[in-house]
Formats: structure tokens, sequence, C-alpha cells
């Protein structure tokens, strides 16, 4: 896809995270001003079809913004359909894998709640606790310790 054909046909808002189209499409029903694209709800994404391709909307957004396609997009917050610009940042598979689903390395154990990380393929034992809440604590911490601006803790753990 050119960078250069796509100027041309929509705009994209950064502060909204929104597209939409600037003319009418020929033999479509959309007019110049809607808002482009769909929601997917099983991905919870959005796409858009743009000059013959479906694309991610949150991909698009890099691409309108940046001139060059994203190896990976992370969403900061997580709502994989905000795609503001700010939300938006091009990281590594593995640092998009770190903000991800909340607590995965809380379990039951026989001596109460265990918890775990991983960390460049190593798993880390952070200790046993009486209570999940205690596990989850020590987990948030060390998360936000071992991957900073990328995890999910960092923010939460600055407001408390």
């Amino acid at each position: 896809m050119e960078h250069s054909k796509l100027l041309e046909v929509i705009d994209y808002n950064p502060e909204t995270g929104h597209f939409n189209w600037k003319a009418k499409r020929p033999r479509c029903r959309y007019k110049a001003g809607d808002r482009a694209g769909c929601y997917i709800k099983h991905l919870g994404y959005r796409t858009i079809e743009v000059l013959g391709k479906r694309v991610l909307e949150h991909r698009l957004a890099w691409f309108y913004t940046h001139g060059v396609w994203p190896k990976v997009i992370d969403h900061i917050n997580r709502n994989r359909s905000d795609n503001r610009l700010a939300n938006l940042r091009d990281v590594s598979y593995s640092k998009n894998a770190v903000n991800t689903i909340k607590h995965k390395g809380i379990m039951r154990s026989n001596w109460g709640w265990a918890a775990r990380i991983m960390k460049d393929g190593n798993r880390l034992f952070l200790g046993t606790f009486a209570t999940q809440e205690e596990a989850i604590k020590v987990y948030q911490k060390k998360h936000a310790d071992l991957f900073g601006e990328h995890s999910p803790y960092k923010a939460q753990l600055k407001e408390n």
C-alpha cells in the first residue's frame, strides 16, 4: 500500500483514533466524512478495508502517521479498539506479550498461593503466600520492576 495514496482517500485523527473517508467511495454506501472501518467483536479490534486491503486499524494508524508499517503495535491501556496515537507503541513481540493478561503467574498451591513470573524465558519463583491478594501484590511489584513502562502495573502501583 502506498502511503501517498492512503493520504488521498482517508483522514486519521490521532486524538480520537478514528479514520474518516475523504470522499464518497465508488459502489459504496459511505460518503465523505463517515467513519471508516468496523468493529470485529470476537477479536476486539477495528478493521478498515482501504485501497483493496483489509487492515487492522491500529496498524493503519501507525502507518498513516509514521509512513512505515510497525512490527507489532501494543495498546498501552490494553483496549484493542482504542486507536489514539498516544495509546499505541511499536514494540517487539516479547514487549507486547508483557502487557497482556493480569496475574497469569498466580496459582493455588498446597501451601496457599504461589507467585511466579517469566522474564527472557526464565521462570522466577516469587514465593508462597497465605492469601491470593498478597501473591498478587508481590507479582505486580516484580512485574513493574522487571518490565518498567511496558508493565500494566507500573501506573497502578504509583497511584497506591
